[in-house]
């Protein structure tokens, strides 16, 4: 017997426009997939942790501001997603760490590409680098051209294309859950993207027909059970002989959200996003989602 799950979509906000717009995608993708939401703003600097000169009242000022963006966030997932039941949470700590504690009931977690504020320095290399790198839950990092969207104003924050997954047939097999799930709720296709070396020697270019067909069977094979799952996703297998950097950024051009593994390694220090994550979520065109594989 399959138990419900409730798990929400989780959101940092800090009130800045980028944030805005993950919290317009939030709302839309916990509408699309029946989840509560779930808005978190990190008070960055907790009374304790205040400078000896700081102003009288300084703190409460900093809770008034941090309450003052909670609400408003509310309100206009409120006005843009009805029926989608929605909670805020303020935490006292630092940001990464604050989104990585509560992603652990999440379904997933979206944060914007940069941020100011209690997500102070949202560049990626940043706070939104570093959760992708170390959240339990999925991370949609949700990028676009600036002033691209508006969650009050009903505008869709990333468009409905093809959902795009970067496949490595030795992998985990959760970024193409994810992918399939999310085309699903959004009734777009997916394409699998598996990226090989282009040959350099003209006898391995020979080769590299036999290779296609090859490689177009195993992608078929390593997502057969997610069609039989999914029966109504489209899927079409794409081979690339290129970067496999560039090959997901130039896809990302004309698709609604790329996903992208996180690899697991043991030990409490390590950091598996690697370069392949690094580089799409720097140069992506649409939001990537950083998929940790399970543990």
């Amino acid at each position: 017997m399959n138990t419900p799950d409730h798990r929400p979509v989780l959101v940092g906000v800090d009130g800045s426009p980028s944030a805005d717009r993950a919290l317009a995608w939030a709302a839309d993708d916990a509408e699309r997939r029946g989840r509560p939401l779930l808005v978190v703003h990190a008070l960055e600097v907790p009374p304790y942790d205040l400078p000896l000169q700081a102003l009288p009242g300084f703190a409460g000022s900093l809770r008034e501001a941090a309450t003052r963006t909670l609400a408003e966030a509310e309100r206009a997932v409120r006005a843009r997603t009805p029926k989608v039941e929605v909670s805020t949470a303020l935490v006292e700590e630092h940001t990464v760490r604050a989104l990585c504690d509560q992603a652990a009931d999440a379904l997933e977690v979206v944060v914007g590409h940069r941020g100011r504020g209690g997500f102070a320095g949202m560049m990626l290399g940043s706070a939104s680098l570093r959760t992708a790198e170390r959240s339990p839950a999925p991370v949609v990092v949700v990028r676009g051209p600036e002033g691209e969207h508006d969650v009050a104003d009903g505008a869709e924050p990333g468009r409905h294309g093809e959902v795009v997954v970067g496949l490595a047939l030795d992998g985990d097999a959760a970024p193409l859950e994810f992918a399939f799930a999310e085309a699903a709720a959004r009734g777009a296709p997916v394409r699998t993207v598996h990226v090989s070396v282009p040959p350099r020697l003209a006898v391995d270019a020979m080769r590299q027909t036999a290779d296609d067909e090859r490689l177009r069977w195993a992608m078929l094979e390593a997502h057969a059970p997610l069609r039989k799952r999914f029966p109504d996703v489209r899927v079409d297998e794409t081979v690339v002989w290129d970067d496999p950097v560039t090959a997901l950024v130039e896809a990302s051009r004309t698709a609604g959200l790329v996903v992208v593994g996180r690899r697991h390694r043991p030990g409490p220090t390590w950091r598996g996003l690697g370069s392949v994550g690094h580089g799409v979520l720097h140069h992506a065109a649409c939001p990537v989602a950083i998929v940790p594989a399970r543990a």
